[in-house]
């Protein structure tokens, strides 16, 4: 009984008959060898050397020249080599024009070798274009007839979605069941298959973990002998988780961890950002190798992988500890020094600025008209703590945007399902592209759309106008917000 195909290898299949339907486009295959055909005749004509002859089949010439080119290219060449045909002929027994006589035989010769070139790329373009064919027909094939995919089609396959610029989490979830289905087909042993099926589950884990932005800027407290004296330290101690990870708990390490007796809690901080960015780096490298041509045939290559992965993972969350220590002493005593200057706060921490359209309007009074009433007050609350400093570092409120890469420059706001999308312009300057509302659990319409808005319409040289309009846009955000506001509880 034929195996049941999942989701991922019907997209698969999908893939491969749009290409193969691209391929086959216009009936390129015809095309080609009627432009091959055409080649040689006038290859055929011209390889004789004898300008009479060609002359008198120079309409030949003509007629194949416009199923090679185009109207106007066939034409110009056509009238060059008539041209060229005429002098030849001319000058041919005149000892006093053979400089011209030899111009024209070289450049009719030149044209023969032209000729000759675009016939061996045209019929390499064929067969290519042929190969190509029957190599994703074969491919197809094995998968409506149950066959297993040899070690050089699989490398073969991800050059492909490579090449079609196919997301790499979806290229790698495709090579996967490619993978597990050949040891489905093989009849492989219980164990084998168990673990086939356990490593993916795994891998695909590892593949939608998100990585942290730390806001880097508090770095500023320690100087560049002190940075460079943590990057030993932390060096030399992932060395040392990698040479007795295995011989003891996470718990067991914490003790070699520093803590406020070794530094102020502002250089802790940055020991603490340095030391997590540089094993999220160990974990991204990880995630690399899973693009090695040969990782897809070897579970002992996958298990090392996820291994070492988990290894840096579990490092991190026992620093991460620490970091949420340090972090929330900090932001305790920034915030009771906002208490004490709320008033200077309130005005001079952010200028918020609002990315407007071709007319001058606020993208964001657009997005607030279709947001559900009862998110307002969040929206509200997010802007004013934003203008104020509150957010800054903030991890569950003010993060960078990781999940779409047209969008890594920016930062988000989030509170419930409200998203703010920004971007900083400088220290101080915040560039509010848009709102909306997330419904899913990565919502990348929202985020698109935020994309195109922002590369369709700001432009640097309206700052001045931003910056001018800036009060006076936020009042009017907030007093809508406030004005439309879904009254009573939710």
């Amino acid at each position: 009984m034929r195996r049941q195909e999942d989701k991922i290898i019907i997209l698969f299949k999908e893939l491969l008959e749009k290409k193969i339907k691209e391929l086959k486009k216009d009936d390129n295959t015809v095309r080609l060898s009627n432009q091959i055909a055409c080649l040689n005749e006038i290859i055929e004509i011209m390889e004789v050397n004898e300008f009479d002859y060609i002359s008198s089949n120079i309409m030949q010439i003509s007629l194949n020249l416009s199923t090679i080119y185009g109207d106007e290219e066939a034409l110009k060449i056509e009238m060059e080599i008539r041209g060229l045909l005429r002098n030849a002929l001319k000058y041919k027994d005149n000892p006093y024009f053979q400089d011209e006589y030899l111009k024209s035989t070289k450049k009719l010769r030149g044209y023969y070798h032209r000729f000759n070139n675009e016939r061996k790329n045209l019929k390499e373009e064929h067969r290519e274009l042929k190969d190509n064919i029957i190599k994703y027909d074969s491919y197809l094939y094995k998968i409506n007839y149950g066959q297993r995919f040899r070690k050089n089609q699989i490398v073969d396959i991800q050059q492909f979605l490579e090449e079609e610029n196919i997301d790499k989490k979806v290229a790698i979830y495709i090579l996967e069941s490619l993978f597990i289905r050949n040891n489905e087909i093989a009849n492989s042993t219980p164990k084998e298959f168990m673990n086939s099926r356990v490593y993916k589950e795994k891998l695909l884990k590892l593949l939608t973990i998100g990585f942290e932005q730390f806001d880097t800027r508090i770095k500023n407290y320690s100087n560049e002998k002190e940075l460079k004296d943590m990057g030993e330290i932390i060096d030399n101690t992932i060395e040392c988780w990698d040479l007795c990870y295995q011989d003891f708990e996470t718990s067991g390490f914490e003790c070699q961890l520093p803590t406020l007796e070794n530094y102020d809690k502002f250089k802790l901080y940055n020991f603490y950002v340095l030391f997590m960015e540089k094993l999220q780096g160990k974990m991204l490298e990880q995630l690399d190798n899973i693009q090695d041509k040969d990782f897809f045939m070897d579970l002992e290559t996958k298990r090392e992988i996820i291994f070492d992965f988990n290894k840096y993972k579990n490092l991190y969350l026992c620093v991460r500890n620490f970091y949420d220590d340090i972090f929330d002493k900090i932001m305790e005593e920034m915030k009771l020094n906002s208490n004490e200057v709320e008033q200077t706060v309130e005005e001079d921490v952010n200028k918020i600025l609002f990315l407007r359209n071709d007319s001058d309007e606020v993208f964001i009074m657009k997005d607030l008209d279709k947001t559900n009433p009862e998110y307002l007050p969040k929206i509200v609350k997010l802007l004013k703590d934003k203008k104020a400093g509150y957010t800054v570092d903030q991890k569950n409120t003010d993060k960078q945007i990781i999940s779409n890469d047209k969008l890594r420059q920016f930062r988000e706001l989030k509170d419930d399902q409200i998203r703010i999308v920004y971007r900083y312009l400088s220290d101080n300057k915040v560039l509010i592209i848009g709102c909306g509302t997330k419904k899913d659990n990565v919502d990348y319409k929202l985020l698109n759309t935020m994309a195109k808005r922002y590369n369709k319409y700001y432009n640097k040289n309206l700052i001045e106008h931003y910056i001018e309009q800036s009060d006076k846009d936020f009042d009017e955000c907030i007093e809508f917000c406030e004005n439309n506001k879904r009254k009573g509880t939710r």
